[in-house]
């Protein structure tokens, strides 16, 4: 995506996050006020909440840059563990059944701190699982980052014109018009993704031949088949607002992308200059090609840079809540039934450290 789609979609994309963002922001304010009522609870909420904001972030950067897999598949994870977080809040926030009443009131980090004193196994119980599953998670998207094979894309611009016929009933260059019907310029985009241009842009290529030896062993395919890996390799699009059209190429070769997006921009202007004067637009439309394609001279797929960030946090969110449930587990197996308190403190229960 150029820089021109981007601001142009950005203040959409930005709107779109807006609530939940928001949502999520007023959340973690309302469990961090509460965690000297409910220290547990407003732990979990905060780190649910807090997980809420950075999906809202990734989301967007996602739609952005046009990621799928950061939109369809690490977005639904990162909710889906939201979801837990504010279970497990819910449930760690319930009265208890055997409360007793309580020293003074100490905050999460003060309980968490005194645990850990009381406990020295519990951190290497805790840091072992999160360290090893966020090294884990890191060190496989970082491989199949480098594993996925590279795409490059390249993109020309044509601008149609609408030109009115003269006295005589010819057309003529004079007084040319910009298109801006909607609807006129969607079914272009869908004239130029036809069988009839594809086709043209697959003989000039000799794509048949070309696809051939990198798909079918060196046997010439046919045009059919040709076609239908054309049709997945390229993007046609209005730009909003204008009457200009993008055609987008990707191939894992960037001078095949180029000649393809190249090719099918001058395959629909031949098309319009052999076309019938009584369609519309009435006189004739006029193809300029304004931008020709180039080879791209990095991939944007995959997108390494992203791809490595994404796997750093969702390895830290994954490790986390690896660690914190370890913790957990090793807490309560402290707490099991028939453990003999340590003397200490009167009115204040100890127990045995658990070891790993």
């Amino acid at each position: 995506m150029n820089d021109t789609t981007i601001s142009s979609e950005l203040p959409n994309l930005i709107l779109a996050q807006t609530p939940v963002l928001l949502a999520s922001l007023g959340g973690l304010i309302v469990a961090l006020r509460l965690r000297r009522k409910a220290p547990a609870a407003s732990l979990w909420a905060a780190g649910a909440f807090a997980l809420g904001i950075v999906t809202c972030v990734l989301v967007g950067l996602g739609q952005a840059v046009r990621s799928d897999a950061t939109t369809h598949f690490i977005a639904p994870v990162l909710r889906a563990v939201t979801y837990v977080l504010l279970l497990i809040g819910m449930y760690a926030g319930r009265p208890g059944l055997s409360a007793t009443p309580a020293s003074p009131a100490e905050s999460v980090w003060q309980n968490v701190a005194s645990t850990i004193r009381a406990r020295p196994g519990l951190f290497s119980l805790f840091l072992a699982p999160a360290v090893s599953v966020f090294l884990v998670v890191v060190i496989t998207a970082t491989l199949v980052t480098f594993i996925l094979p590279e795409s490059f894309v390249s993109t020309a611009r044509i601008k149609l014109t609408s030109i009115p016929p003269n006295a005589t009933g010819a057309t003529s260059r004079q007084g040319t018009t910009d298109i801006f019907d909607p609807r006129f310029m969607q079914n272009e985009c869908e004239v130029i993704q036809s069988e009839g241009i594809l086709g043209k842009a697959i003989d000039d290529l000799d794509l048949n031949k070309e696809w051939g030896k990198k798909y079918a062993s060196g046997d010439r395919l046919k045009t059919s088949e040709s076609m239908a890996l054309l049709r997945a390799r390229i993007d046609v699009r209005p730009v909003r607002n204008t009457s200009v059209i993008e055609i987008r190429s990707y191939s894992e070769k960037p001078e095949e992308a180029a000649k393809i997006a190249n090719s099918l921009a001058l395959a629909y202007r031949d098309h319009w200059s052999h076309a019938v004067t009584d369609a519309f637009p009435p006189g004739g439309l006029g193809v300029d090609i304004i931008d020709h394609a180039v080879p791209g001279k990095s991939p944007i797929r995959p997108n390494k840079p992203l791809n490595i960030a994404l796997g750093v946090v969702i390895g830290l969110v994954m490790g986390l809540l690896v660690g914190a449930g370890a913790w957990w587990v090793g807490l309560q197996a402290g707490k099991k039934p028939g453990a003999q308190p340590r003397s200490g403190a009167p009115g204040r229960e100890q127990f045995e450290p658990y070891h790993v």
